[in-house]
């Protein structure tokens, strides 16, 4: 089964009157065209680690506003499959499918650029992309706020959810 190439967390989206007539304004072409631009410049700059937190979600998000925008169209996969390609080719495969899927699901479960900044003093982009695969906002929350806390590892944080400590902590 394909992933829901329009909402990879499972979250659901509202779309507002505005949000609708912003996409109208806007050519297809346009909008890839700026959408390359700003990952390529921020990806391919040399002070910016194409695999640090705010690359990964300024991807995803950056991504997401583009699906939002082929969402209505039959030939939306092929469209996302040739947009990863290109990204893969311009990032000199820094962005590959793979990663541009997990970007997007990252700027979708987290999609409050000031609260990741927050975490990402202390949580790297495997942490964030860990606590995304969780299926519920309160254990996001709660497994994001004690990886912060307690300074944990990706391994710990592993051994926390298989563990189930949210559950053994809230009975």
């Amino acid at each position: 089964m394909d992933p829901d190439l329009f909402n990879l967390s499972g979250l659901s989206e509202p779309q507002s009157e505005e949000a609708s007539s912003e996409n109208t304004e806007i050519s297809m072409a346009e909008l890839l065209d700026q959408l390359y631009q700003d990952i390529s410049s921020i990806v391919n700059n040399e002070e910016t680690d194409a695999q640090s937190v705010e690359v990964a979600w300024f991807t995803g998000e950056k991504v997401r506003k583009v699906l939002g925008f082929i969402q209505g169209s039959p030939k939306a996969p092929e469209a996302l499959k040739e947009l990863t390609k290109h990204l893969d080719e311009i990032t000199k495969g820094k962005i590959n499918e793979d990663n541009t899927l997990n970007y997007v699901r990252f700027a979708e479960t987290f999609p409050d650029i000031q609260i990741v900044s927050r975490l990402s003093e202390k949580l790297d982009l495997k942490h964030f992309l860990i606590i995304c695969e969780l299926d519920d906002d309160m254990h996001r929350i709660f497994y994001g706020e004690k990886c912060f806390a307690e300074n944990w590892s990706t391994e710990a944080l592993e051994a926390a959810i298989s563990n189930k400590l949210f559950e053994d902590e809230y009975k």
